[in-house]
């Protein structure tokens, strides 16, 4: 179960992790909700958990489910009447400079308020570093937030003044089925490719990379970049029989914009069973700052970065 992909939490989903016991790491951290207290020290342990994740790189905080050596142990809810999704809005409020995109997902044990679980989604964010209440920044260090050192909240600076871009579409469609008549003919699979800045940053040099196993299909294909958008097409013999098709982008892509890129690859008819057969795929991005790494299954269609 990929939590960080997940937009309705309810309690089976915290079932899961209790029967599966989905040990915490560096993206997810299991609190008793006694660990929500409205003193100062409550709100200034809220905040630097909150704001670790957003320094680091995202994760979920679970208020109400109790830990026992990093793993799952059992429910331990709260008084949702007592300690609000609002108030917990507010406490997080006070974390500076403020953390965009961070979401609550409230649990209502058997629709009960008096028994709560709170779900905190915390993404990445490109405009850290992120000051806990007590005035310190800090990171995720295993299974703990932990204060950072002073070069540390320095390259969080860096990371500010740079582009950030993500790729948050991928999927591949055969687009001439119903061309192809004979073996003579061939298949055109098209990828959609939509990469977005999610920084601060204007981005003018990005790169794409598709990975795959061409031996599979025993060769036979054609692979082209398919829009004037992109430049620098090149192939890279990779290990394991891998080969690694790059082309870069012509275009300067804005805070919050989006394009998209559809590299085609052209399949003959003998051979379209083995291209599908071997259908995961590697996708990376290079840009001014950063790289990512992603996965593609054209069969399963699912799409998911590797986190490495």
């Amino acid at each position: 179960m990929d939590l960080l992909n997940i937009d309705d939490f309810t309690a089976d989903t915290l079932q899961y992790l209790i029967d599966n016991e989905v040990e915490e790491n560096v993206h997810l951290d299991y609190k008793a909700g006694t660990a929500l207290q409205k003193n100062d020290r409550g709100k200034n342990e809220i905040t630097k958990d909150i704001s670790a994740f957003a320094n680091a790189d995202g994760g979920i905080i679970i208020y109400g489910l109790a830990e026992r050596d990093h793993k799952p142990a059992e429910l331990a809810p709260f008084d949702g009447n007592d300690f609000s999704k609002e108030r917990l809005d507010q406490i997080i409020a006070n974390i500076q400079p403020s953390i965009k995109g961070v979401t609550i997902f409230p649990i209502r044990l058997d629709g009960d308020v008096s028994q709560s679980v709170y779900v905190v989604k915390i993404p990445r964010s490109s405009n850290a570093p992120h000051m806990a209440t007590d005035h310190r920044y800090y990171k995720r260090n295993n299974f703990q937030s932990v204060a950072m050192e002073d070069y540390e909240v320095r390259d969080l600076f860096t990371r500010a003044d740079c582009p950030e871009l993500e790729i948050n579409m991928c999927f591949c469609t055969c687009i001439n089925e119903d061309e192809v008549r004979d073996e003579n003919d061939s298949y055109v699979f098209s990828f959609t490719i939509g990469v977005t800045n999610i920084g601060r940053k204007l981005c003018s040099n990005f790169k794409i990379a598709i990975i795959c196993k061409p031996q599979e299909f025993d060769f036979h294909y054609k692979f082209n970049a398919g829009a004037t958008n992109v430049n620098s097409l090149s192939q890279t013999f990779l290990d394991s029989d891998r080969i690694k098709l790059s082309f870069g982008s012509r275009e300067t892509i804005f805070p919050t914009e989006s394009i998209d890129f559809s590299p085609k690859f052209e399949i003959p008819y003998p051979y379209v069973d083995k291209f599908l057969g071997a259908s995961q795929f590697e996708i990376l991005l290079w840009y001014e700052g950063g790289y990512k790494h992603y996965k593609y299954d054209m069969q399963e269609e699912s799409f998911e970065e590797i986190i490495e």
